[in-house]
């Protein structure tokens, strides 16, 4: 027999397929905008209520969409319930719908609302939102790549559009293919080239605070002072991981070192005062943020030492601030810094950026003494603890602890990981 479900009964809070499919429907245009009311908001303005499926409005594009969707299918019953408002549905009609509107089908010959999503994509539709001019630019800018690719024989994938926004450049086989960074497609490129800082950053973030509860995890007391945290990024396994696992000789004090000193020892040279990331840290040099990155994701850093999966994870920190230092007056930098909601919650690169250089201007120049003691404290202990407090169940939310310098850890910390569900392993 087949089960029935009532749609009324859905309760889509928490749920990221929900609110990811949703919302790009909302980003194509689909859906009237409606203003919410006194009744919907709560005292800092954010809605309360949950939006029911008979209280949405089909834009004249939505509706053509749903209707070439609906041909596509053969207008099957559960369809026809819905738009009656009936909210009792089948699993196996919610498994029809399923099936025929999935990237698998779309990619197939004769699609009738595939012409329609070519047309949508392409910006082809009246652009009913500002989303629909960027993402022509950007199908632009992956038809070029792959042309570009299709033309020396190289596989296309999402690590080697991501070697191209941000280095120019890609590796096959231990060569190295520079791509044409033609300016026709700058603008879009350099906003994706935010994108892949913006996620090594993270990567960066999520590896120190990691670090931070191993360290925690190997104490037999439960609990460490945060400057022996600090102390520990001095020991000789720190240089000797970043001689023989990163290339970068010659390192004797993690901790005495500045960025830019060992930037300089991995062969990046300086221009105007500062390490130029831009032309100098290149796609094959061992500091690569793809690389450090590989480095922390494999394993969750099992393989290497405590002290140095924390001084690898603060090397990519200071290499993205630096490459987005040298964009910040170009429009995708400043796009960014627009989108800087919460000085105090939001993790963006124009946060760090501004408050590294309030603290100091050449901050690269300062020794990691320094910087990782406030780097750490600040955007990883203290970020934790605000955003802890910010989901509105006090210490409860919180993992990582800071009491007068002592750090303990709370909960399940030991599933505590760095995880990217979109990352490919990047090609060798």
């Amino acid at each position: 027999m087949d089960e029935s479900f009532d749609l009324r009964r859905y309760r889509r809070s928490g749920s990221l397929a929900w609110n990811q499919y949703f919302n790009s429907l909302v980003n194509l245009g689909c859906f009237e905008e409606m203003e919410p009311t006194e009744d919907d908001e709560n005292g800092e303005g954010e809605s309360t209520s949950q939006t029911s499926p008979d209280e949405i409005r089909l834009t004249p594009l939505g509706k053509q969409l749903a209707d070439a969707y609906g041909a596509e299918l053969g207008h099957p019953r559960v369809l026809t319930n819905l738009r009656t408002g009936a909210s009792q549905v089948t699993l196996r009609g919610l498994e029809k719908i399923g099936s025929g509107g999935g990237v698998c089908e779309i990619m197939n010959k004769g699609p009738v609302d595939k012409g329609l999503l070519r047309h949508v994509f392409f910006d082809q539709v009246g652009s009913p939102g500002k989303s629909h001019a960027l993402r022509r630019r950007s199908l632009l800018l992956i038809m070029d790549l792959i042309r570009q690719c299709a033309e020396v024989d190289v596989e296309f994938n999402s690590a080697t559009f991501g070697d191209a926004v941000l280095y120019g450049a890609t590796t096959v086989e231990d060569l190295v293919f520079e791509f044409s960074r033609d300016g026709v497609f700058r603008d879009v490129a350099d906003l994706w080239r935010m994108f892949y800082l913006h996620n090594h950053l993270s990567v960066a973030l999520e590896g120190a605070f990691l670090g931070l509860i191993r360290n925690v995890e190997q104490s037999e007391r439960g609990n460490v002072r945060f400057e022996s945290v600090l102390s520990s990024l001095d020991d000789s396994i720190v240089a000797e991981t970043f001689g023989t696992g990163l290339g970068v000789d010659d390192l004797e004090s993690f901790l005495d070192s500045t960025p830019a000193g060992i930037l300089s020892l991995a062969g990046v040279d300086e221009a105007n005062g500062r390490p130029a990331i831009g032309s100098g840290l290149q796609l094959e040099s061992p500091l690569a943020e793809w690389n450090l990155a590989e480095i922390l994701r494999q394993l969750q850093w099992a393989s290497l030492p405590t002290p140095a999966g924390v001084a690898v994870s603060l090397t990519p920190l200071t290499t993205v601030l630096l490459g987005f230092d040298e964009l910040r007056e170009h429009e995708a930098a400043l796009w960014c810094a627009r989108n800087v909601r919460d000085p105090y919650l939001d993790l963006a690169l124009p946060l760090l950026s501004n408050w590294l250089s309030q603290w100091d201007r050449v901050w690269w120049n300062r020794t990691w003494d320094d910087l990782a003691a406030v780097v750490l404290d600040r955007f990883v202990i203290r970020q934790h603890e605000l955003l802890g407090y910010d989901k509105g169940s006090g210490s409860d939310s919180m993992i990582l602890h800071s009491n007068d310098g002592v750090l303990t850890a709370t909960g399940e910390y030991g599933r505590v990981t760095i995880g990217n569900p979109g990352k490919k392993s990047h090609p060798k």
